[in-house]
């Protein structure tokens, strides 16, 4: 008995000594994090910043008790920039060069542990060239052209440059845009043909217009005409517009023959290659707090517990089959001596013996 209250008392500590380990160590192989949470915080550029500077420098600083193996920069949800050298908790900087647009940026780092830390989003805005009332922007990210942008007022005449599939003339009126997006730029020289199609939204309709002719837009299908389309020249797939206010021959004064060839054609399309949104910062998609894929499991906290319960089986079976080895030798022991038992018997004979005499 003493044997096996030992072996317990053993085992007691051993599994006191095992939780302590996991304990101490932040249960690092589970990845069950025990005391403070690791933080990023951001420290340049401020919320809502507005450069004209392409260059920008991404301030940030982190938890000094977590040891980072990379930081990365992401721009509208998407990783840009990676470093892993030069990480400070106190000072870390990411520089990137961007074009002008709408940004919506967040810092992602991940301890050697390989476990990701998210910081705030934060919006930046670098302000793009203007040339007179012409706002050349681009897109960013996975959408690729150039959005060529400008003010919806009367008496306008614009010519816009150099215009290729995918982007985009976006006319502002007040708090609403209107876009006509490029979807194909075609030159058969052999059939003396050049023209553009064209998509316009909202409402989605289609376009098609030939070089050397001009076509009026009604943006609200209110029955009046917002601006007239000509389209100058193409050269080396590239299309040369001029957006015009001017003189503008509304429906009500217009021929059937002018109807027939001013007015847009007007079909419902099909799916796009690129789509366009009346917001202009729909192409940045706000931030979204999600954990990081690079996070461990949400099951791995059971392996404590699976340890544990593991170690407690164990030593109950060790106690049973050092109680069952105990009785076993004891068993045999006795088998091994019979002496004892004809001793005890020979003593019992005398005894009765006697007993029987003094009857007698």
């Amino acid at each position: 008995m003493r044997k096996i209250v030992k072996l317990e008392i053993v085992f007691g500590l051993f599994s006191l000594f095992l939780i302590y380990i996991i304990i101490a160590s932040n249960a690092s192989i589970t990845g069950f994090v025990v005391g403070a949470s690791p933080f990023i915080t951001l420290v340049a550029p401020a919320e809502y910043t507005e450069t004209q500077s392409a260059a920008v420098s991404f301030i940030f600083k982190y938890s000094p008790e977590f040891t980072m193996q990379e930081c990365s920069l992401k721009l509208n949800e998407q990783v840009v920039k990676t470093i892993n050298s030069l990480l400070s908790p106190y000072d870390t900087r990411i520089k990137k060069d961007l074009g002008p647009g709408t940004y919506f940026w967040s810092i992602e780092c991940i301890d050697v542990n390989g476990y990701a830390v998210n910081s705030e989003t934060r919006k930046i805005t670098i302000i793009g060239e203007e040339e007179g009332e012409l706002k050349v922007t681009r897109f960013f990210g996975d959408r690729i052209g150039t959005v060529y942008e400008f003010e919806l007022r009367e008496g306008l005449e614009l010519e816009i440059p150099g215009t290729v599939p995918n982007d985009v003339i976006r006319a502002k009126q007040g708090k609403n845009y209107y876009e006509i997006s490029l979807l194909r730029i075609s030159q058969d020289y052999s059939k003396n043909l050049e023209f553009v199609d064209l998509i316009i939204t909202p409402g989605e309709k289609r376009l098609n217009i030939f070089k050397g002719d001009s076509k009026l837009v009604d943006f609200n299908n209110d029955g009046i005409n917002d601006l007239s389309l000509l389209l100058n020249d193409i050269s080396y797939r590239k299309a040369t517009f001029t957006v015009s206010t001017k003189q503008l021959v509304q429906p009500s004064s217009q021929t059937t023959s002018s109807e027939s060839s001013s007015q847009p054609v007007s079909t419902t399309a099909g799916k796009a290659t690129q789509t366009s949104n009346t917001n202009p910062t729909s192409s940045a998609t706000p931030y979204s707090s999600q954990p990081s894929n690079s996070k461990p499991s949400a099951s791995l906290p059971w392996i404590p517990i699976i340890i544990i319960a593991t170690i407690a089986l164990v030593g109950v079976y060790l106690v049973r089959k050092n109680k069952k080895e105990s009785e076993q030798a004891y068993v045999g022991s006795l088998k091994k001596n019979p002496v004892s038992q004809n001793s005890a018997k020979k003593l019992k004979k005398p005894l009765g013996a006697r007993a029987g005499k003094g009857k007698r």
